[in-house]
């Protein structure tokens, strides 16, 4: 068998060992001896064996007694691709998640791939699992200095968000923030700071007294009316206590 002809893919397990891909199906390192390695199909039920010499397959043994994963590695590969990014960028985690969800949408978009859509984990089912992929402290920390530039006084603003980027020049990290640190010096620090910054303001400062007054008006309001027009005699009596 010419070993070259053979399409093989290397991906990364949950653990973070190492996978060999072929033919839609995904084989785990039973043991190494000097330059080979021997594969077993991940499976526990399955006896079909890979060998390969210097990362090259040289050998099959038996044959799978399950059909290949084809649609399950496309899954595998999309997320590993989300959790690379996560670590490597300072982008919002949902909106990685979107943009690479929304690069299956293509022109070329039919069942199957609507079907592999289905199959990928909510945001909400993983998002706990990237987020830990940005456990970085230097990072958070600007972060967390970003979000507090609103709460200080104005006149601070820049000399706070300039120790922040002094601070994270001087990090030792692999994550590349000069995107996240250009946005906010540009739109934020730089402009209509008189517009954003809540340090003098007397009311509210964060939007959970908006959500207290949905909420309570969502009580108010029967699932009767959802589909009718709300020009008829709703009995609502909007949430005095909070000023809209």
């Amino acid at each position: 068998m010419a070993g070259a002809q053979v399409q093989v893919k290397y991906v990364q397990t949950k653990r973070g060992h190492q996978s060999l891909v072929h033919n839609g199906y995904r084989y785990n390192v039973k043991f190494r001896r000097n330059d080979r390695t021997y594969w077993k199909c991940h499976l526990k039920t399955c006896s079909a064996t890979v060998n390969t010499h210097n990362g090259i397959i040289v050998k099959f043994r038996h044959l799978h007694n399950h059909q290949p994963e084809h649609e399950q590695l496309k899954v595998n590969e999309i997320l590993e691709s989300i959790k690379k990014r996560c670590r490597e960028e300072v982008v919002p985690v949902p909106t990685i998640y979107e943009e690479e969800v929304s690069k299956l949408r293509t022109p070329e978009w039919d069942d199957d791939m609507h079907h592999m859509e289905e199959q990928l984990p909510t945001f909400h089912s993983c998002k706990t699992s990237l987020y830990h992929q940005r456990e970085n402290d230097e990072v958070q920390k600007l972060v967390r200095r970003a979000a507090v530039l609103p709460l200080i006084p104005s006149a601070s603003v820049e000399d706070v968000w300039l120790n922040a980027l002094e601070s994270i020049n001087e990090a030792d990290i692999d994550i590349n923030t000069t995107p996240f640190c250009d946005y906010v010096t540009e739109y934020w620090v730089e402009n209509n700071r008189d517009i954003w910054n809540h340090f003098e303001n007397e009311g509210p400062r964060k939007t959970n007294h908006l959500e207290g007054w949905h909420n309570k008006l969502k009580k108010q309001v029967r699932y009767r009316y959802k589909f009718n027009s709300l020009s008829s005699s709703v009995p609502l009596q909007f949430p005095s206590n909070i000023s809209g």
